[in-house]
């Protein structure tokens, strides 16, 4: 009866190292989710600044020169002052 009780003793020991090991082993794996699920969200946030930015610098890349742009709709690109002044002036004559 002695010897079983040794043995049982023994294997209790044994299951609790191993019980220990295991959860040892799980809150090191939690410890490792956790800076990954960190990383991952700051290289998210990295990215989506990066993409606004290259997204507006294509933009700017195909964007024609002011100097070779075509005026607005409705506009010949001439100022329209000379226009008042001529007309001024032929009420005045």
């Amino acid at each position: 009866m002695e010897r079983l009780r040794d043995r049982g003793e023994e294997m209790t020991q044994r299951h609790e190292a191993e019980r220990q090991r295991m959860e040892d082993a799980i809150r090191e794996k939690d410890a490792l989710v956790r800076a990954g699920e960190l990383t991952a969200g700051i290289a998210h946030e990295v990215r989506n600044g990066l993409g606004t930015i290259l997204g507006y610098a294509r933009m700017l890349e195909r964007a024609p020169s002011p100097r070779t742009r075509p005026p607005p709709p409705g506009r010949s690109g001439r100022s329209a002052r000379p226009w008042r002044r001529s007309c001024a002036d032929s009420r005045t004559s």
